[in-house]
C-alpha cells in the first residue's frame, strides 16, 4: 500500500531517476573497486533504500517506471537488497534486481 495517494508527476519521476542513476554509478563504482567492501555496502544501502522509500510513497508499479527509467539513464544494473556472502556472491534473489 502505498502513502501517497497522488502519483509523481512525469518531471519528478525524472527528477527521482536521475537521483537514482547518481545512486547507481556510486554503487558500481564501489562494487568496481572491491564486491566486498563496506562502502560497496553502504552504496548498495543507498540504492535499496531509495527504492524501499518509492515503494511506500509511490507503491511497486510507480517505483518499477522509474527504477528502470533510472538503470536506463545510467546504463548500469541494479543490485539486490540482499547480501553477499564471504566469496562475493549475492545471498538471495531479488525481483526487483537486475544483478
Amino acid at each position: 500500500m502505498a502513502i501517497s495517494k497522488q502519483a509523481p508527476t512525469p518531471d519528478e519521476k525524472r527528477a527521482l531517476a536521475s537521483f537514482g542513476a547518481s545512486l547507481l554509478k556510486m554503487f558500481h563504482a564501489e562494487y568496481k573497486r572491491s564486491s566486498e567492501s563496506r562502502s560497496m555496502e553502504y552504496h548498495r544501502g543507498t540504492v535499496i533504500g531509495w527504492r524501499w522509500m518509492m515503494d511506500a510513497l509511490y507503491g511497486q508499479r510507480v517505483t518499477e517506471e522509474i527504477v528502470e527509467a533510472a538503470a536506463e539513464e545510467a546504463n548500469l544494473t541494479i543490485p539486490p537488497a540482499c547480501g553477499i556472502d564471504d566469496e562475493g556472491n549475492w545471498i538471495a534473489s531479488d525481483s526487483g534486481a537486475h544483478t
